[in-house]
Parts: structure tokens; C-alpha cells; sequence
């Protein structure tokens, strides 16, 4: 989270659906444009031989800013949220919902899924 306070309360991340294999974090701010980037430039900060899987990870140390890739692959598709699971982070908005795998959702779906009245709504649901 960029601008963020000197000393902070870590946030305890939590995707729903589909696990992830944490590929990299580290303290700071990500200044790279894409993961190819960073990972060109710092291979040292990947783990691609054997990265965990989880489906909730800490981020943001009590130090500062920091950052972290993670990569999961689509075997439920639909939509999910990641969230803050420190539940005042959550209700002020660290929250997204995601529309995991929404090519092979059906067209009627498809289409009104990404009416943005349609997104509030499904976010709203998650949130419940």
C-alpha cells in the first residue's frame, strides 16, 4: 500500500475459491511495471522451484510498505473475493472481487457481469 504509515498492523490476505502459489515479496514498493520486469532485473526475490500454496498470506510488515506476487490457477471459475480479514480493513474497502475464469462463463453471464451496476452487486453479496 503505497503511502503507507511507518509502523502498521500487518493484513492477513485471504482469497476465496482457488488457491495461489506466493511467488515473491519482499519490504518496499514495487517499482516494476510487470512481474517479468521485477523478476528480470531481481531473480534473487522469486521462489519458482517450489513456491507455497495457500490461500491466505500476510503482507505489510510492521516496517513499511510491502509487496508480493501471487499466481493461482482457475479451476472454479466465478466470481470471488481477496480481502483484508482484519474486518475494519475490510468494511473500508480492502476487499476486490474477482471474475476468475469469466471466459468460460456462459455469454448471458458474461455480459451482465461486466455491467458495472452488476459488479457492485456481486461485491456487495461477497460481502456478506
Amino acid at each position: 500500500m503505497p503511502n503507507s504509515p511507518a509502523i502498521q498492523a500487518p493484513h492477513v490476505m485471504h482469497k476465496h475459491s482457488n488457491k495461489g502459489f506466493i511467488l515473491s515479496f519482499s519490504p518496499g514498493i514495487f517499482n516494476w511495471f510487470s512481474t517479468e520486469e521485477a523478476y528480470a532485473e531481481c531473480p534473487e526475490l522469486f521462489q519458482l522451484e517450489n513456491p507455497q500454496m495457500r490461500d491466505t498470506f500476510v503482507t505489510n510488515g510492521p516496517n513499511g510498505p510491502t509487496w508480493m506476487i501471487v499466481r493461482y490457477q482457475v479451476v472454479n471459475p466465478g466470481p470471488f473475493i481477496s480481502h483484508c480479514h482484519i474486518q475494519t480493513h475490510m468494511a473500508n474497502g480492502m476487499a476486490v472481487a474477482l471474475l476468475d475464469g469469466i471466459d468460460v462463463w456462459p455469454q448471458s453471464v458474461r455480459t451482465r457481469s461486466l455491467q458495472p451496476q452488476t459488479i457492485g452487486l456481486v461485491v456487495e453479496a461477497l460481502l456478506r
